[in-house]
């Protein structure tokens, strides 16, 4: 008796209590002060805030190095390599260990900047570089020298009409001629005497090599080197031949190879590549190594698996899938040499899936990276990807403009949409120019994405699921040029958060001048606000280059995801076609159990719902569900583990559920 009255007294304190907690809360919502916001930035990584945009951090920072022009030091055991994105000069020992930034400054004029090419006078212990630099409407040249160790920078030439060449001009001293490339007619490599008499062609013919670009002499092996990139593919290739143009043999053909250098004492071939990557190789092409290959370098798409507390992103240029703990730790990269993925998208509980805008796939593999599988193949660079669960459906947006792209452009995007499978695949709506991102509201059968209308200024729109019943939720016609990104959704609070960043267009010289910023309203559109964390510094101005992957601050959002801590996993409808004619919660199974058990629950009618677990005290330990969900039936594990993922000690535990027709309560007995 006495057990009884003790064990009603705390029923009735444990129902008092999620009254008390369920009931001070309008709509069952949760205050949008107590989540987090995380977002991907290609170039400045991986970060997360509060949702009012409070306590930000930077999680995940990526690799920024990207190496460009380089050359070899033999002698002195050192390669040196100037960067595409940062006015700088770096060397380190021929194996890529011990790398150091030799310039402490920029030189030269301000505003944005390149350094083109350099030089080793190893005589004199000097490297010499060539730079240019944006005032604005011109740009004027430079020319630079200093130590070998950085020190001593002097600039020995400046002239405002001089047309810096990027291309290097070797010498065979010996044999009395210098070689060049050509890109005009005729296209190849030409030779003349070191005096300019005696021009002759050597390499000729685009059918044979294009337009080629960096060369380098084996002056005493009789042999000549040159690249050859194919700007269709992205690719390059490395070829060879006698030095008056005869036996032409292909080395090697790489991805995006940006310049090379030859150490002929140990026959090797040094390059650079578009990825971030400095490798090297034999002379006949054979024993590639890595000598820097960066492990992060442009996070863009992310999705959140905030049951097991992890994030998964996608990094188009090193070509790979990655997953880290929610503060950014333990990074391990699941899936290596894709070609460029971008959107990415779980099923918490066993997938991951992808959109591969160079190859024009959508794949999926396990939550550990295999077995990749092909799941839709031959689209025209798909982009953004969702995930309808509970409709067995994928959804993706293909062709357009796509922020930090190699190209090739078509101008507008479509959304479309296949079963998990890959089959049935149906056009859904079109956007315009721009590539969007698409977010899903499966309870409400709605689906959001961020468009660029004709009028170029951002675009929310959304629609039924089947793409009926098209409309516009937010537009921007405050700026001039402005552009929507990524795009996700809060359904607990009704609200959508996206990112924007807007371009002033100059003249075609002038740097064009950008902000960025992560912004909020509610579903219908209906106050829209500006949340702090998201905005890049403004006042910078920079220049967006027409290079293949674009300059390093482009500063486009990609990706947003969105973790309230009180949903800590995501319960999605089991395979039950039927709807149940009753809400309610069910027992769950195994009870007692002693590592995890299944708690299920079916819903007559949509709404919000919340489900949660509660000590004997009354204590809520853990929140499974706590989101607008769809009529149906539902099944959602519970391992015995509390909010921060800490084992919880054997005993009673009760289950509380809420829904739009009422809440029950049921008891759970754990052993260990």
């Amino acid at each position: 008796m006495i057990r009884s009255i003790a064990s009603r007294r705390v029923i009735a304190a444990i129902l008092t209590a999620a009254w008390s907690i369920f009931g001070a809360q309008s709509g069952y919502g949760q205050p949008v002060e107590e989540g987090k916001i995380y977002w991907t930035n290609p170039a400045r990584g991986i970060h997360r805030s509060s949702l009012d945009g409070s306590n930000v951090e930077q999680l995940v920072i990526p690799d920024l190095r990207r190496p460009d022009k380089i050359a070899l030091d033999i002698a002195g055991g050192k390669m040196y390599w100037t960067e595409r994105d940062f006015d700088n000069l770096y060397r380190s020992n021929l194996d890529g260990s011990n790398t150091e930034a030799l310039l402490e400054r920029k030189y030269g004029a301000p505003g944005w900047s390149r350094i083109t090419d350099i030089a080793l006078d190893l005589d004199a212990g000097k490297i010499y570089w060539t730079a240019w630099y944006s005032h604005g409407d011109y740009f004027v040249d430079e020319y630079l020298r200093a130590n070998l160790d950085g020190s001593d920078t002097e600039s020995y030439s400046y002239d405002n009409n001089v047309s810096v060449d990027e291309w290097s001009i070797p010498l065979d001293v010996a044999g009395g001629k210098m070689y060049w490339t050509s890109s005009n007619q005729p296209y190849g490599i030409q030779r003349a005497d070191l005096d300019g008499s005696n021009v002759e062609n050597v390499i000729t013919g685009p059918e044979l090599i294009g337009d080629p670009t960096e060369i380098a002499l084996d002056a005493a092996g009789g042999k000549l080197y040159w690249t050859n990139p194919d700007s269709d593919t992205n690719r390059s290739t490395i070829y060879r031949a006698n030095l008056d143009g005869s036996d032409v043999e292909t080395l090697m053909e790489r991805e995006g190879i940006i310049d090379f250098a030859l150490d002929l004492d140990q026959g090797r071939l040094y390059w650079t590549g578009a990825r971030g990557t400095i490798q090297r190789a034999s002379l006949d092409g054979t024993n590639v190594e890595d000598l820097f290959a960066p492990k992060v370098r442009w996070p863009y798409g992310m999705a959140l698996d905030v049951g097991r507390e992890k994030m998964y992103w996608s990094d188009p240029i090193v070509g790979s899938i990655l997953r880290a703990d929610l503060d950014g730790s333990g990074i391990e990269v699941l899936v290596s040499k894709l070609d460029e993925p971008r959107g990415i998208a779980l099923i918490a509980e066993s997938k991951i899936y992808w959109a591969d805008s160079g190859t024009g796939k959508i794949q999926a593999a396990g939550l550990d990276g295999s077995p990749v599988e092909d799941i839709v193949t031959g689209l025209d660079r798909p982009n953004a990807i969702a995930l309808d669960r509970g409709r067995s459906k994928i959804y993706w947006t293909n062709g357009g403009i796509i922020p930090y792209t190699r190209g090739p452009y078509t101008n507008g995007a479509t959304i479309q949409r296949s079963n998990l499978d890959g089959s049935h695949i149906e056009n859904i709506a079109t956007m315009h120019y721009t590539s969007g991102y698409l977010s899903l509201d499966g309870g409400r059968s709605k689906i959001y994405w961020t468009n660029g209308n004709d009028s170029v200024y951002g675009t929310i729109q959304r629609s039924n699921l089947d793409g009926s019943y098209i409309e516009n939720i937010v537009t921007d016609t405050d700026s001039f040029w402005s552009h929507f990104g990524a795009i996700a959704l809060d359904l607990v609070g009704n609200q959508i958060y996206w990112g924007c960043w807007t371009t002033w267009p100059s003249h075609a010289n002038a740097p064009i001048p950008y902000r960025s910023g992560i912004y909020r309203s509610n579903l219908d559109g209906s106050h829209v606000e500006h949340i702090p964390s998201g905005t890049l510094d403004g006042s910078r101005v920079e220049n967006i280059s027409s290079e293949p992957w674009g300059r390093g601050y482009l500063p486009a959002i990609t990706s947003i995801a969105l973790y309230i801590p009180h949903p800590t996993s995501v319960s999605t409808p089991n395979t039950t076609p039927a709807i149940p004619t009753t809400s309610g919660l069910d027992p769950n199974f195994p009870n007692p159990f002693n590592a995890s058990t299944q708690i299920a629950y079916r819903l007559a009618s949509p709404g919000p719902v919340r489900l949660e677990i509660y000590n004997v005290l009354g204590q809520p330990v853990r929140t499974l569900a706590n989101q607008f969900q769809p009529a149906g039936f539902y099944k959602i594990p519970w391992d015995a583990r509390d909010q921060r993922g800490a084992p919880l000690a054997a005993g009673v535990y009760l289950t509380h559920l809420r829904h739009p027709d009422g809440a029950q309560t049921r008891r759970l007995l754990y052993l260990k």
